[in-house]
């Protein structure tokens, strides 16, 4: 079995909000530096802590740090503004319009606000301002209301007597690389693969890993004899993805272009 940015309970969404807030309001050793320059553009008005959350997700998950660095030196120039809202724009889009074999919001998030209750709204705590995303909340009147979880995942995890591969990017927001590790602490047979320069969902933004990890994995199996047995993938890189590459652009030209064009 693969599990790819796995969640374990309906709290993931909070999960997800204290990542990001470890990351870009508290700050640790590598964003440190970051912290106070998010804060001073949210000060002075040019962005909100309710509006600054998804973009700061979705840049690092995709650019990593130089891509949030980036975009904050644009605001500080009093540029980017047309990227900045292309972003939160496409947030809005990811969750309220279905994308087939990759987004399908429509069949499920049934599930997601049944079962996992993606409609809590997001954390009135002082001590956590950023949210990854409204979008979910405003959405919620289209699905049912939040009932349980259909069984206890934690509990159910010791029993995951097979062979079981955790797939986690390092910069992987919405589902933390915590989650997945307890997991495989849970699971007897669990190994955890852990991406480098990767975001969310390999199976979504790095396919070509994503097939190689099921490869690996089924010739892992095949082998008849232990000792002949290929070693599991450790460490893997992901390649930039089509996402990234034009972030890449859009950062690239937002410094080119004018203000008022930016």
């Amino acid at each position: 079995m693969i599990l790819d940015s796995p969640i374990v309970e309906p709290s993931s969404q909070a999960a997800a909000g204290r990542r990001l807030n470890d990351l870009f309001w508290h700050g640790e050793p590598d964003t440190s530096m970051l912290v106070p320059r998010t804060k001073r553009l949210i000060e002075q008005g040019t962005t909100s802590t309710q509006e600054a959350g998804f973009p700061l997700q979705l840049l690092y998950e995709f650019g990593g740090l130089p891509a949030i660095e980036a975009m904050l030196t644009l605001l500080e120039q009093g540029k980017g503004r047309r990227l900045w809202k292309w972003i939160i724009k496409l947030g809005n889009r990811e969750i309220t319009t279905p994308s087939p074999f990759t987004m399908e919001v429509d069949l499920a998030g049934e599930i997601a606000f049944r079962e996992l209750n993606f409609a809590a709204p997001p954390s009135d705590c002082r001590d956590e301002p950023l949210s990854p995303s409204n979008a979910f909340v405003e959405i919620a009147d289209k699905f049912s209301p939040f009932e349980r979880e259909p069984f206890a995942l934690r509990a159910e995890l010791p029993t995951f007597t097979w062979p079981l591969l955790v797939v986690s990017g390092d910069r992987d927001i919405r589902a933390p690389r915590a989650t997945a590790a307890e997991i495989v602490t849970l699971a007897p047979n669990g190994v955890l693969i852990e991406v480098r320069e990767h975001g969310h969902s390999a199976l979504d933004t790095a396919q070509e890993l994503a097939l190689q990890i099921m490869r690996d994995l089924r010739d892992y199996l095949a082998a008849s004899d232990s000792s002949t047995r290929p070693p599991l993938p450790h460490d893997p890189t992901a390649s930039p993805s089509l996402m990234s590459r034009i972030i890449s652009t859009r950062l690239a030209l937002a410094r080119a272009l004018p203000a008022r064009l930016s």
